[in-house]
């Protein structure tokens, strides 16, 4: 596949078959081959889902593509919206006037739930 886009690679793995068709005669083979030409980090995936026949494989390739863009494009929109100041409000608790939660209003009250000695 190298540099081409995925679409590209199909278009051209077709028209190639269809003058050596003697190569590969079984649909697992075509299969293979086809998926032994992908770049490697598709190839891996569409090899997990063990397709079976070169459309299975084709079909494999592309929705991993896609769903590869879309986590691109999910993952681009996240950044974008970080660097323009668009982050999320985060909920405050409030608690009755103090700065923080663990923090004691009144000493004497402490003091008073302490047993004397």
């Amino acid at each position: 596949q190298n540099q081409m886009s995925l679409e590209e690679y199909i278009t051209r793995y077709r028209h190639l078959e269809a003058y050596c068709p003697h190569f590969y005669t079984t649909d697992g083979a075509r299969a293979g081959k086809f998926v032994r030409g992908l770049r490697e980090g598709l190839r891996t995936k569409v090899l997990t889902s063990r397709p079976r026949d070169l459309d299975e494989a084709v079909t494999m390739a592309r929705c991993i593509e896609e769903d590869w863009a879309r986590t691109q494009k999910d993952h681009q929109k996240k950044a974008s919206q970080h660097s323009q100041g668009g982050r999320t409000q985060v909920k405050r608790h409030h608690f009755a006037g103090r700065t923080r939660p663990y923090e004691r209003r009144d000493d004497r009250t402490f003091r008073r739930n302490q047993p004397t000695r």
